[in-house]
């Protein structure tokens, strides 16, 4: 990837969405109205959320020194923000709900036991929070599982969906997205530390951040999309001197595992 990929003509700008749309689980927002009519396909927002949380993690590491750990520090727990935030559970739970994803996501030959134990018991903190959301008034309802909430309330179609089952499509949803999201994340910023004058091009040109996350997917291939964009943003702004703290060789690659990861992203600016 290099500059002149980034320079490419724009598209089109659409209005962006704040997120989530009505707080209400048991009433159509009435946001969905325009968007059937208007924009089938459109952009959700998120984003000044995304670059507060950014924020705040970036200066938690410069409050410690560098050298950090940008995968512990900074991939992973925006990861798991953005996530927390979409299904309406505490971020504070984030540390509980990302380690199970090092057993979840694992690659092996035959299955374990303590595989199965894993999952369901993230299958029973997704099923608490549902029950969470239900306690709360529908007005004070948040993310999916607070869309379930209102499902399971108001719709009689939904009767026959139990709370395993609601809990089993979070379970899922914070799985995939997490490990993916965290995965691009750590990648994208492995990319530009071997390239450290794009970092210093996007922060001279924050409007092509988007085309760099576009590049930048094609480069790692690894499922994800926009939403590391309000990270990378916040990123190359707040630390225009970051650099591997280590030689790119002296890297240690997980092996047994979905996605092609480093264990650690050592870093320093």
């Amino acid at each position: 990837m290099g500059v002149e990929q980034l320079e490419g003509p724009g598209t089109g700008q659409r209005p962006l969405l704040d997120f989530p749309l009505s707080r209400r689980g048991d009433v159509l927002p009435q946001e969905c109205a325009w968007l059937r009519e208007k924009a089938p396909v459109a952009r959700v927002g998120l984003r000044d959320l995304l670059r507060a949380r950014a924020g705040e993690l970036l200066d938690a590491l410069v409050a410690e020194g560098g050298p950090a750990d940008l995968r512990a520090g900074f991939a992973d727990p925006f990861s798991a923000a953005l996530h927390c935030q979409v299904l309406g559970v505490p971020f504070e739970d984030r540390r509980r709900l990302m380690s199970g994803l090092d057993v979840a996501f694992m690659t092996a030959r035959e299955p374990f036991a303590d595989s199965a134990l894993n999952w369901y018991k993230d299958v029973g903190y997704f099923a608490d929070r549902l029950h969470d959301q239900l306690a709360l008034a529908p007005e004070e309802r948040t993310g999916l599982l607070g869309r379930f909430a209102g499902l399971k309330e108001a719709d009689p179609e939904s009767a026959h969906l139990t709370d395993e089952m609601f809990a089993t499509v979070a379970v899922s949803l914070f799985g995939a997205g997490a490990v993916s999201t965290s995965a691009f994340l750590t990648l994208a910023v492995l990319a530009l530390l071997q390239r450290p004058e794009l970092i210093g091009y996007l922060r001279r040109h924050p409007e092509r951040m988007a085309g760099a996350v576009e590049e930048l997917l094609r480069w790692n291939l690894s499922v994800g999309d926009g939403l590391p964009c309000i990270a990378l943003e916040v990123l190359v702004e707040r630390l225009p001197g970051l650099r591997l703290a280590v030689p790119s060789e002296n890297l240690v690659w997980r092996t047994g595992f979905i996605k092609r990861l480093p264990e650690r992203l050592p870093v320093a600016w």
